[in-house]
């Protein structure tokens, strides 16, 4: 079961820089897939990139910039991949809400998200916001 959570948090300015532009989701995508094979991790790759791609997406649609993403190890050999942006954010609720009414599309991205990962969340940040995702294998 996935469980959404909003806390405030620190800004990790480590990681990979997003800009908005053709080729950006391919490169993010090719250091997720780069990052897990040196951690020996390579059966989270398709989950992990099409996640990286979502929460990318958002941020450069929706955030401002600058805009980063950041892998990081978690203690049961699993990873939490985050999306950093300066945009005002937004709520976590109403967008799990819109899930069951879907009238308008809204929150899909984040509903594969939420269908792929173990947990993500949203932080609040001084400036901005930091959605992350963790994926644990099976």
């Amino acid at each position: 079961m996935n469980r959404v959570h909003v806390r405030p948090a620190a800004v990790d300015s480590a990681g990979f820089r997003l800009e908005p532009g053709g080729h950006v989701t391919g490169h993010l995508r090719n250091w997720v897939c780069g990052s897990l094979r040196r951690w020996g991790l390579e059966p989270l790759t398709p989950d992990l990139e099409l996640i990286a791609t979502e929460l990318a997406g958002n941020a450069l649609l929706h955030g401002e910039l600058p805009a980063r993403a950041t892998l990081e190890l978690l203690p049961a050999r699993g990873v939490r991949l985050a999306v950093t942006d300066a945009g005002p954010g937004f709520l976590p609720e109403p967008v799990v809400a819109s899930w069951e009414d879907d009238a308008d599309g809204a929150g899909r991205g984040l509903m594969i998200v939420s269908a792929l990962s173990t947990a993500w969340g949203v932080d609040r940040l001084d400036l901005g916001q930091r959605v992350w995702a963790d994926l644990v294998p099976h």
